[in-house]
């Protein structure tokens, strides 16, 4: 579990973070930015981070989310179904069982 914090901490930060948040350590951004007063509401059919603008790095915050917003996401799998031109019943393909007569 901690490698996997590590490496999606890795990639928010080459992917959403500029500046000084680019290049800062693990212990900064969890200050700086995961220790946030903020709160998650839904309205509008959305979900909405509201961020307490008094909140000193709420704009760099707040242009982290904008860049994830604007990602493009790959398409949906369109490859056809795998279809089998053996005569075997598929249950039987599926667990490796010859066929018995």
């Amino acid at each position: 579990m901690v490698l996997l914090a590590v490496d999606l901490l890795a990639w928010t930060q080459h992917l959403l973070l500029d500046g000084e948040f680019a290049k800062a350590e693990p212990k900064t951004l969890r200050h700086r930015l995961l220790h946030l007063a903020a709160r998650i509401t839904r309205g509008q059919r959305r979900t909405w981070v509201r961020i307490q603008q008094s909140w000193p790095w709420a704009r760099e915050l707040a242009a982290a989310f904008a860049r994830l917003h604007a990602c493009p996401f790959p398409p949906a799998d369109t490859r056809p179904p795998v279809t089998t031109s053996s005569t075997e019943h598929p249950a039987q393909q599926q667990a490796g069982r010859p066929r018995t007569p």
